[in-house]
């Protein structure tokens, strides 16, 4: 946290809601989470949106594993910047919970020579339809992790792409051999598959 109020003063670290003062002191609102994953603008310059906080393992005393700023949820899905310079008429769209599994199925993609743009939405109860627009006129994944809230969240996203105008068959897929795709990546490393 010092080097963060060096760098940025306590003011701009409050005014983003991950840090506050507290009987004379400065401290982070959410103690645990203390990987900092920079959710970007859509558009070239990739801007930040918003910063969302990891716990590094497991958070304890049932708290948050993901945190945003109060008041400053994900307005746009993680990985957009990217897509933008992705989205050529052959590239499929894929969509995945949050930024790891955002860059984990990235990198099996790439690994495959698949052209697809995945996008990353802050936990499926937080899908927002406007961003189906990224599936319009080309193919779609739904690649949600294969538990309860993923399973139900799929039926709801794909009437939201095809009412956004992908094209083909909107599919969902789902981690073989792992609860998300980031845990699939390190699956595929450890048995030297990539």
């Amino acid at each position: 946290l010092d080097e963060l109020i060096e760098r940025f003063g306590i003011t701009v670290l409050e005014q983003t809601h991950l840090a506050h003062r507290r009987n004379g002191r400065v401290e982070f609102v959410w103690k645990e989470n203390r990987l900092l994953i920079p959710w970007r603008c859509p558009s070239v310059d990739g801007a930040i949106l918003t910063l969302q906080r990891r716990t590094l393992g497991e958070p304890r005393d049932n708290g948050r594993k993901y945190v945003f700023p109060r008041g400053r949820s994900a307005t746009e899905p993680y990985g957009g910047e990217t897509a933008v310079e992705e989205l050529g008429d052959d590239v499929a769209v894929a969509f995945v919970e949050g930024a790891t599994d955002t860059l984990a199925l990235r990198w099996l993609c790439k690994r495959e020579g698949l052209r697809v743009a995945v996008l990353g939405v802050p936990g499926v109860k937080n899908w927002n339809p406007a961003w189906a627009r990224y599936a319009k006129g080309r193919r779609a994944i739904v690649a949600f992790d294969p538990d309860e809230a993923g399973r139900a969240a799929i039926g709801i996203v794909v009437n939201d792409l095809y009412a956004a105008g992908a094209l083909c068959l909107v599919e969902s897929r789902w981690p073989r051999h792992s609860k998300d795709w980031a845990d699939e990546l390190v699956k595929a490393r450890t048995h030297g598959c990539c």
